[in-house]
């Protein structure tokens, strides 16, 4: 039982067994159902009756187990509506990216001149966060975003989206703003901080700020990235055969990675992390992300985005390595350059690609493997992480609070998702 990702899930329906009764009850309907029940009248009476002084009892006497309290608590959108304001806007695209993926998207362009547009550019950087002030009427603005508060639902209109269709391979067609509304391709986070609206639901995240220690137990801090310069470094000749110095390309291969027997830098293209070191006991794989702007939210989505699209690949089997033998017998190219950097850096030696295999498929088979997933960032800080969390308990304002909150619930949602897949993930930062 993860509880990470019941802090993420609604339960809508269970099926309980007590004493040998079979019962099923649906959450959304507050329907119980026995199975044991036949079609006679009088025992569906008594077993009624039964159920109800049950309900009757259980309302007075909490039951002490707290299983269902792990679970994100769905509330009555117009309940509870009145005494929530807007106060983060989250936009995200990964249903519409793996759609593109799949070639499932066949046009996007402009309604009025019916020029392709390129979604990267126009779409994909607005995939953050933005904070929203109230303007009038239940509505809730960011420059030309307009976020709705409605009777029954929450819309959102981007007014730079206003005139951009998307057409399937279905022959579906749609503008994008509905297209957002239709697929829910935003979170709603409000003032009071564990409140979030997603697909057309209002819930309370029981554990968003009640796991703090977990969630701080996930930044390891390391000195060394205080004088980290750049992500790769720059200026590299054809001659080149390492990464710069005080890059984090350098740091992941001789700090993180300097224990293990095997390490790949696979970087670029349909990269599955930016390093992946293996040894007998664990396989690795790092994902570096450095900027010079410090904490911020596209940052964020950038790192976080990329670890949580390449979690399908946490072992290495023989298929999936020799699809990569062109590529990992290479050397890295950058910049229009192609230097001398093996992109296997361990072992370098003629017998490297064999020796590579063997150890991979053998750490593979152990059943024992352990399987880790890194962030490698210089823009983060455990320190500063830790005030800012703790502000938020507190409910305070301050700079950069949306960004910790987004971060708390990137965090959580990784978080949940390496547990399920039986990973370990941690955040190398700064101290």
């Amino acid at each position: 039982f993860s509880r990470f990702s019941a802090s993420k899930q609604i339960i809508k329906r269970l099926r309980i067994e007590n004493g040998g009764e079979r019962s099923a009850i649906t959450s959304s309907t507050s329907r119980v159902n026995s199975f044991k029940i036949q079609k006679e009248f009088e025992p569906a009476i008594v077993w009624m009756v039964e159920m109800m002084n049950r309900i009757q009892v259980a309302i007075k006497r909490q039951p002490q187990s707290n299983f269902i309290d792990s679970f994100t608590t769905p509330l009555v959108y117009d309940e509870i509506i009145d005494d929530l304001t807007p106060k983060y806007l989250l936009l995200r695209f990964d249903t519409l990216k793996a759609s593109i993926e799949d070639s499932k998207v066949t046009k996007c362009y402009h309604r009025a001149s019916n020029k392709r547009i390129d979604l990267q550019k126009t779409v994909f950087d607005k995939e953050r966060l933005f904070e929203l002030k109230e303007d009038k009427d239940g509505v809730f603005k960011n420059g030309g975003i307009d976020v709705k508060v409605r009777s029954k639902y929450i819309s959102i209109k981007v007014e730079d989206f206003e005139d951009i269709m998307i057409e399937f391979d279905d022959g579906a067609e749609m503008s994008f703003n509905n297209y957002i509304n239709h697929h829910h391709h935003f979170m709603i986070i409000f003032d009071k901080l564990e409140h979030v609206y997603s697909h057309r639901t209002i819930f309370r995240d029981n554990r968003l700020l009640g796991d703090i220690s977990s969630f701080l137990s996930t930044f390891i801090p390391y000195s060394e990235l205080k004088d980290i310069d750049s992500e790769k470094g720059e200026k590299y000749l054809n001659s080149t055969t390492n990464f710069k110095a005080n890059s984090l390309f350098n740091f992941t291969e001789n700090i993180l990675c300097k224990d293990a027997k095997v390490v790949i830098c696979d970087d670029m293209a349909t990269e599955w992390g930016d390093f992946i070191s293996i040894s007998e006991t664990e396989i690795c794989f790092y994902h570096c992300k450095h900027n010079t702007e410090g904490f911020s939210a596209s940052n964020l989505q950038d790192v976080f985005g990329q670890v949580q699209k390449n979690f399908g690949v946490l072992l290495l089997t023989e298929e999936l390595i020799e699809k990569r033998r062109a590529k990992w017998e290479g050397y890295y190219r950058i910049g229009g350059v192609t230097t001398r950097i093996n992109r296997l850096r361990k072992p370098i030696k003629k017998t490297a690609f064999t020796d590579l295999k063997s150890i991979a498929l053998e750490a593979s088979s152990n059943v024992n493997i352990r399987k880790k997933v890194y962030v490698v960032v210089n823009f983060i800080s455990k320190s500063e992480t830790e005030k800012m969390v703790k502000k938020l308990t507190k409910n305070e304002d301050f700079n950069h609070q949306g960004v910790a909150l987004q971060m708390l619930w990137f965090v959580h949602g990784v978080l949940a998702l390496a547990q399920d897949l039986g990973a370990e993930f941690k955040i190398i930062c700064r101290p």
